[in-house]
């Protein structure tokens, strides 16, 4: 039986043309690396869903990156963006590390938290996080307070005293 690893090899053998009779074994094709903007030191991994952006328009990654660097105080260098628009979603889980999974909209995460929005809840070792879009957040002062009183909890950060 001739594999297919051999193929190559015996083209410098037979001169006249060679032909393989059956299927060939499959060759696995490896899946590109799941691509996240940030360098997810902290292993914040904020999941979004834009099927027109590789990750997010100007507008709502300029929100998302406000409520990481102001309210968070974490950097760039703290946090994961990911794409589930681009990319499954049960491999972000997988192949992107992290503590903590806040997910805008993404159906997949909402169904492992029961559909509980704004609450953050222990999955897997997992701290993990549903809210609404960005833009829907951005636009509600309600959801904002639910949001940030959320993360709060999840990142344990004290509330100032006033």
């Amino acid at each position: 039986m001739i594999m297919a690893e051999d193929l190559e090899y015996l083209q410098y053998i037979f001169t006249e043309g060679l032909y393989v009779v059956g299927d060939a074994p499959p060759q696995a094709k490896e899946a590109p690396p799941i691509k996240y903007l940030g360098a997810n030191e902290k292993g914040a991994v904020f999941i979004v869903s834009d099927p027109t952006h590789d990750f997010l328009n100007t507008k709502e990654h300029g929100f998302l990156m406000k409520i990481i660097e102001s309210g968070l105080r974490m950097s760039k260098f703290d946090i994961a963006i990911v794409n589930a628009a681009n990319q499954p979603f049960d491999r972000i889980m997988d192949e992107v590390p992290g503590k903590y999974y806040i997910g805008f909209n993404i159906a997949e995460l909402e169904s492992l938290t029961s559909g509980l929005k704004y609450i953050v809840q222990e999955i897997h070792g997992k701290n993990m996080l549903s809210a609404d879009t960005l833009s829907d957040i951005e636009a509600d002062v309600e959801k904002k307070r639910v949001l940030w009183n959320a993360l709060q909890v999840m990142f344990d950060i004290q509330k100032s005293k006033s």
